[in-house]
């Protein structure tokens, strides 16, 4: 039903259809198939990819769609461990770990020179601080509620793309997450 309405809406509109929560290629093949058959032709189709499995093999999953998505929410709860709805461990989904950057940096120099088709959605752009770094790490496109765009323009203006390409290196040196904290400026958590 979902996919018949979007075909016809489709017919009267420019859409994008972006498959979430995918774990494997064999699933991404199965569910992009489906979708594309139900779908008119040109219609793009994308991955949501969420997992640090699916974020590793992001070459792979780049040649198979039209876009990619990460999911930034999701990833770091697979990366940590943490369920950030479970409040007791919440604090372990740390979005200034290092290693999260290194693991992101990883995917924008795999997918370098189709960097415009890979967007950053959830919470991470807009958290103090990140948007630069993530600049700096190679993103360009990124999934957020249109309420942040001038707070985030205001964060991105005056700031040369070699400097935060710097900060970026200095970030996914660090070891630990006051480390990094410390170079984007902030307060100690």
């Amino acid at each position: 039903a979902q996919l018949a309405a979007i075909a016809g809406l489709a017919e009267r509109r420019t859409v994008e259809v972006l498959i979430p929560y995918l774990g494997s290629l064999p699933e991404l093949t199965h569910w992009t198939r489906l979708v594309r058959r139900a779908l008119p032709d040109g219609v793009p189709v994308g991955a949501m990819l969420e997992t640090p499995a699916a974020v590793l093999d992001i070459r792979n999953w780049s040649a198979m769609t039209d876009f990619i998505a990460i999911g930034c929410n999701d990833l770091m709860q697979c990366l940590f461990g943490a369920d950030r709805d479970e409040t007791r461990v919440r604090d372990s989904l740390d979005p200034y770990a290092p290693v999260l950057y290194r693991l992101l940096g990883n995917a924008a120099a795999d997918v370098f020179e189709h960097r415009e088709t890979v967007r950053l959605c959830g919470v991470l752009p807009r958290l103090a601080g990140v948007l630069p770094l993530l600049v700096g790490i190679g993103f360009r496109n990124f999934s957020l509620d249109p309420v942040w765009i001038p707070y985030l323009a205001r964060d991105l203006s005056g700031l040369a793309l070699t400097d935060v390409e710097d900060l970026a290196r200095r970030v996914t040196a660090c070891r630990q997450s006051h480390e990094v904290r410390t170079l984007l400026g902030l307060p100690a958590a």
